[in-house]
């Protein structure tokens, strides 16, 4: 299953806030301890999330952009990227969430800053030492050795010397309080979807609140639910206390 990003983190809290704004769910949720207090602190969290305090930093000039050292640190990314995710995924989950997180494969500029930042994120791996040696052998077993780490290193180095137009990027204090407040936000959401599914029975209700569809729930965890059964496949049979 693929995992969230902010993009759907934010989806889910913005439908979940919004919906709080019928009094037959306050009504409901105030049954929980759920306040107005509640509702700001979630809004707050989501503005700050969403980045409302982070100032880009504009590029710096550069003088063109060769087609052929962009594609190479394209090609980089695409065989190491999978690399890294698949030994990673399997065998250390937790540690792959957090390299991976809010990052994506690009296709254009922003590829530049995808390869540094994952490179950035193994370098703090190596950096653990001993408590995570096991996940560098890894890596290094897979091929993701340090040379090449370096022949990325050297690849964005080259970008840097002015030859390709980075993007703009976000102030760094201020990204690391919106990455703070992306997961207080998302543990407000779990808390507050999971406890309206103890009181929030009715189920137009719960679609409003982005907690369940017309033909299943909606899982709130750090992963995207695996999509629903083909026409005509066999449903899977309800478990205690599934709405219906």
């Amino acid at each position: 299953m693929a995992r969230l990003d902010l993009w759907h983190k934010l989806q889910r809290m913005l439908r979940f806030l919004c919906a709080l704004n019928d009094p037959r769910i306050f009504t409901l949720m105030m049954l929980r301890g759920f306040t107005n207090a509640t509702r700001k602190k979630g809004w707050d969290l989501f503005l700050k999330a969403g980045g409302q305090l982070v100032d880009m930093e504009p590029p710096p000039p550069s003088s063109g952009q060769p087609a052929e050292l962009l594609k190479l640190v394209d090609d980089y990314e695409n065989e190491w990227y999978d690399v890294i995710e698949a030994a990673l995924e399997g065998n250390y989950p937790t540690v792959c969430k957090e390299v991976f997180k809010n990052l994506h494969k690009s296709s254009d500029e922003r590829v530049v800053l995808t390869v540094e930042t994952l490179l950035n994120r193994v370098d703090v791996i190596e950096k653990q030492g001993e408590p995570l040696k096991p996940v560098l052998d890894l890596l290094t077993e897979r091929g993701f050795t340090k040379p090449v780490r370096q022949k990325g290193r050297e690849l964005i180095g080259s970008l840097r010397d002015g030859h390709v137009p980075l993007l703009a990027t976000p102030d760094p204090a201020a990204e690391a309080e919106r990455a703070r407040a992306e997961d207080e936000m998302w543990s407000f959401y779990r808390e507050w979807a999971k406890t309206a599914r103890t009181i929030v029975r009715r189920k137009d209700l719960r679609i409003k609140m982005g907690i369940s569809t017309a033909t299943r729930e909606v899982a709130d965890e750090d992963e995207e639910p695996a999509p629903p059964p083909a026409p005509g496949a066999a449903a899977p049979p309800a478990g205690p206390g599934t709405p219906r």
